[in-house]
């Protein structure tokens, strides 16, 4: 992947309209984990005209988007997306510094309920499908456990989305995350589909690897295709942190007009088979 000539997009809006922005000064710090708790971000915006400050101040606008990527507007792929929870803009020295925290998923992680009979017979991917009915900020994504398991009596799904979602990764002892707006569930042993990202002095890796309490640490340059639950490959001049790896943490940083452009990531070394996306026409929001 080419790794210069660095660009963005960062997208602020609500479900009918966005503003684009790719000019103007954006810090970033952003955090994805495999933690069921919403992946928290927070933005920094740089002389947004007055109008656009007071949509965002006043909650009309209420979801970011940052894409990133290397050498044109149209190379650059999705980093971070969310749900804008804290806005307010700051004076500092001559510019309106607009600061947004943001999470992702944290709507539909705080509020999505349900209250539904499944019959004898049904699946846990059946439990999931009709968790995901409840969570219209949330799409499918992968599910690396067997959602095959049959249930031998009735069940009644009632409480809060989370909790039953909690319940069917306890069984399979997975974690389970909203990662861009979409729900992952993941065994240790499974990832998410896919090559993995290679990670060397080429590609952007940044000082050596190191290993830590959580696993092998290592810095690179912002690639939007390593995500949490991907695999991704190192290749470092030293030979014994070779291999592949499986994303438990990714921490983000950017200066769009300073030099900080990285993420630290965290994997864990392992064989993994890869899990199945789950097909949007099999699962309908609503009801």
């Amino acid at each position: 992947m080419q790794q210069y000539g660095r660009q963005y997009i960062l997208q602020v809006g609500n479900e009918s309209e966005s503003i684009r922005i790719n000019n103007l000064k954006v810090k970033f710090k952003i955090k994805h984990t495999h933690d069921k708790k919403p992946n928290h971000a927070t933005f920094s915006i740089y002389n947004l005209n007055p109008t656009h400050r007071n949509l965002i101040t006043q909650k009309q606008y209420t979801k970011v988007a940052l894409l990133v990527g290397y050498g044109t507007l149209d190379d650059c792929r999705l980093l971070y997306a969310g749900q804008i929870s804290k806005p307010k803009t700051l004076r500092e020295d001559m510019d309106f510094v607009t600061e947004l925290e943001c999470d992702d998923g944290a709507t539909d992680y705080r509020n999505a309920f349900m209250s539904v009979t499944l019959s004898a017979g049904s699946t846990h991917g059946d439990i999931i499908e009709q968790c995901l009915k409840t969570m219209p900020n949330v799409q499918p994504g992968v599910i690396g456990v067997d959602s095959d398991v049959t249930l031998t009596r009735g069940r009644v799904c009632y409480g809060s989305t989370r909790s039953v979602i909690g319940q069917i990764a306890n069984h399979h002892d997975a974690d389970w995350s909203i990662q861009n707006g979409r729900l992952i569930i993941l065994k240790a042993d499974y990832c998410q589909p896919g090559e993995a990202a290679i990670i060397s002095q080429k590609t952007g890796m940044i000082k050596s690897p190191r290993v830590t309490n959580g696993g092998m640490e290592v810095s690179c340059l912002l690639n939007p295709m390593i995500q949490v639950g991907g695999l991704i490959r190192i290749d470092s001049i030293v030979d014994d942190y070779d291999g592949d790896y499986k994303v438990t943490t990714i921490e983000s940083n950017g200066d769009t007009h300073g030099e900080d452009w990285t993420s630290v990531i965290t994997a864990v070394n392992g064989k993994f088979k890869k899990a199945k996306k789950v097909k949007k026409s099999k699962m309908k929001k609503g009801g």
